[in-house]
């Protein structure tokens, strides 16, 4: 995790679920697949008890493409 600080630093389906657990945040992941079109990961820690106290939204354009997804305000 301590890698995935840097820009420009590759990160995988595993590393999406260690950010998970790492910062107890849950990650909407919206995909550029017919399949699959809506991922969701969520903390190890919210599993067992609380709900996770952020939320963080990702687009994801397949193959290997992560973009952040902000609100409109």
């Amino acid at each position: 995790m301590k890698q995935m600080r840097r820009n420009r630093t590759w990160g995988d389906e595993l590393t999406m679920r260690a950010a998970a657990d790492t910062f107890n945040v849950r990650i909407h992941v919206i995909t550029s697949e017919q399949e699959n079109y809506l991922l969701h990961y969520d903390p190890e820690e919210a599993k067992k008890s609380s709900k996770p106290q952020r939320q963080l939204f990702l687009s994801y354009v397949s193959p290997i493409h992560y973009n952040t997804v902000a609100p409109l305000r």
